[in-house]
This record gives C-alpha cells, structure tokens and sequence, in this order.
C-alpha cells in the first residue's frame, strides 16, 4: 500500500507556524522508517500513485487544535478521495482521550470538503475502544518500538547487571520527583538521570544539580525516543526499570492509566519494570495481553492516592533492593517466560498494527 506525502515532507507541515505545535511532523513515523516499513509493503511515497493510496496527517493532541487546518489540504488529494482512489489517514501522535475534539475536527474535515464519513479514517494512540474509531491502545508505540528494535535478543542482555534499577526521567514533574528523591536519598542501587533540568529558581533545583554525574550514562540523546534502545546504556545494566510515566493528578480518573513507549521498552530489552504513575498501570498492560512478574508486588497498582501509591511503590523498591543481586537475578531469570511471553505479545501486537495499516487500502 501507498502513504502519499507531498514533496516527500510532513504533510501540513508547512503550517506548524500557523498552529504551533499541534499539527506536528510525521518523519520518525513514517518517513525515517520507509525503508522498513517497506519490508512490510507500505512505500512511502512523494507523488501520488497510480493505485489507491492514504493520505497521513498527524497530530499531537486534538483538544487544542483549531479547526482551519483543514482548508489546507491539497486538493489533488481531495479530489482523489472523492474518487474513491484514497482515503485521509488522521493519527493522534500523543495520548488521546477528548473523542469529543476528535469527532469535531473529523465533522469540520468532512464538511469542509463535502466528504463522506467513510473517507476518512483515525488512529489514535493509547485511547480506549471507541466506536467512531480505528482505534488501538498504545498502537503507535507497539508499532514503532518493534520495526526499530526487533532484531534485538534479550536473551544477551543479562551479561553486564551491575545496578538494581533504572530511572530516567525528561521533563519535572511532581510524581517523578518525589519517587527519584526517596531515591537519592536512601543510596538506592540505581541509574538515576534526569534529561531537563529545572529553573534554578525551582524549590526541587537543588535535588536536580545535586544528581551525581557518575549515574549519567549519556542517555541525553537516546532515552525519550523509540530507537535503538540498545544505544542507551543504563538499559541493559540494570536489573529492574523504574518506569517514571507520564501522568498528571487528572489521569487518576481514567479506568485504565494513559501510558507511553516508556512503558514498552523494557518488554522489548527483557526487563522487569514498576511504573510510577497514575492508578492501574499495569493493569491495564494485562488487559492488553501483558503479564506481571511473580516475585514483584503490585499492590501499588491498585492504590488511588498519588501519595499513597508512591510510597507503596517505594516500600517494593525498598523490599527489592534489600534482596541481594545475585538472588533477585536468579528471581528475574526464573520468570523468563514472562520477559518472554510479554516480547512476543508486543511484537505480535506490533505486527498486527502494521497488517491493519496494510488492509486500510482495501476500500
């Protein structure tokens, strides 16, 4: 199948400046993974085909998103989908839950071009089921951390354990900061960096500059993105990753926790991992097929309170790191049917992703 992108650049991109940062590009998805995808038989192309093909536009988030951007649409690409020669692919590149502001841009588009509601199609990152949509929980990431890492075996990652835990955190917040201080402070076995400091005039600036530099495994480059997670060192020297998600006191609320590729990696690597964000986690990774590790207690999980659950997690982390290395080790190695069970579950779901994309053609 074909993915049309005019001029071999993110579609729309042109008009990031007129709505900053929401209509966002599309390279790492698609276009820096052309030459993989194409494994697979989706050709990213820059001129329309001759066949039937979908138009991709993708944002961040569709809450703030104004409705003119659909005006910009080229109308070769218009005209094609009234002839029923291509649909318009719409993904939401971040965590989507506002379906309301998803229906409204959809309606707009629809309107705007005297469209069907057929010619339209909309994935959206790690949302619920919703009945308007094509859509899959964390597909996006599933996606991309398989076709960027699928060739790595975990079973060579137990070599070099030197650290009970990893965690790594990009940007300051709250949740994240009250964990990574407990810590700190407690000497805790851990690789332990942070991507962005704070402004010193922060009341947590002085945790931040006080992070030791020899727990900096050069991951400034490497952590936040989906690729060759080998490449980040931390990742394969420790034992248990401490997930630091991405979370906000509202998303205590959702019945199942939004959650990112930072969740995925270390099911790709191997690794036992305890996430430090909102209420059910985990539980929601097992009602997407993932399993739990046995000698962890999840009882974190299931705790509402922010404070409350992070101290729970703290008193795992505490329990854990009391466990000699050499015996949690032999624990991780006794539950390599999980690390397995969950690699083999993400990549089957990852494929299932990329054979969806590839019948979308079939309109």
């Amino acid at each position: 199948m074909y993915l049309y992108f005019k001029n071999n650049e993110p579609n729309l991109y042109p008009y990031n400046a007129y709505i900053p940062d929401i209509i966002t590009n599309v390279d790492d998805l698609f276009l820096q993974n052309a030459s993989i995808l194409n494994e697979f038989h989706i050709e990213c192309t820059d001129t329309i085909p001759e066949s039937k093909f979908l138009y991709p536009v993708c944002f961040r988030n569709f809450d703030s998103l104004d409705l003119k951007w659909v005006k910009f649409i080229d109308e070769d690409v218009i005209e094609c989908v009234k002839n029923k020669k291509a649909k318009i692919l719409l993904i939401s590149l971040e965590n989507e839950t506002f379906f309301d502001f998803i229906d409204a841009q959809i309606t707009e588009l629809i309107n705007f071009w005297n469209l069907d509601k057929n010619d339209v199609i909309c994935l959206v990152n790690n949302g619920i089921s919703y009945p308007s949509l094509n859509c899959f929980s964390l597909w996006l990431d599933e996606f991309e951390m398989f076709i960027n890492n699928r060739e790595f075996e975990i079973e060579k990652s137990f070599r070099n354990i030197k650290y009970y835990f990893e965690s790594l955190t990009n940007k300051h917040k709250v949740h994240r900061y009250k964990l990574s201080k407990k810590i700190f402070d407690n000497n805790i076995s851990c690789c332990l960096s942070y991507n962005q400091i704070s402004e010193k005039n922060n009341d947590s600036s002085s945790f931040y500059f006080s992070l030791p530099q020899e727990n900096m495994h050069d991951i400034t480059e490497h952590f936040s993105t989906n690729k060759c997670i080998d490449e980040t060192p931390s990742h394969l020297l420790t034992a248990i990753h401490i997930i630091q998600e991405t979370f906000t006191n509202a998303d205590a609320n959702f019945t199942f926790s939004p959650l990112t590729e930072k969740s995925l990696k270390p099911m790709m690597l191997g690794r036992p991992f305890m996430i430090n964000g909102s209420v059910g986690g985990h539980r929601y990774l097992e009602h997407l097929g993932y399993k739990k590790h046995r000698f962890i207690d999840y009882t974190f999980d299931t705790i509402v309170d922010n404070d409350e659950r992070i101290e729970c997690l703290w008193q795992e982390i505490l329990r854990l790191h009391s466990i000699p290395l050499n015996r949690l080790l032999d624990k991780i190695k006794k539950d390599f049917d999980i690390l397995d069970h969950n690699r083999q579950t993400l990549e089957n779901r990852a494929t299932q992703h990329i054979d969806f994309i590839q019948k979308l053609e079939n309109f």
